[in-house]
């Protein structure tokens, strides 16, 4: 019996080395890399800092955060 799923795992590898050979995505993603990783960190700063407002009772500065990032 074949599950809905397993034609979708069975083309994947397929189409990922079709990917893999093409240079252009390859360069593309190793460019953009370095953003995502800085956009990680403050997005990381930024909801650890909700977290303890939240937890402090600071709702209103809280959603004065929220609506204007």
């Amino acid at each position: 019996m074949r599950l809905p799923g397993d034609k979708l795992r069975s083309e994947i590898p397929r189409e990922a080395a079709a990917l893999a050979r093409l240079a252009v995505p390859i360069a593309l993603a190793a460019a953009l890399l370095p953003i995502a990783g800085l956009f990680q960190v403050f997005d990381g700063t930024q909801a650890v800092a909700c977290g303890v407002l939240r937890g402090a009772g600071e709702t209103r500065l809280l959603m004065m955060i929220n609506l204007l990032g």
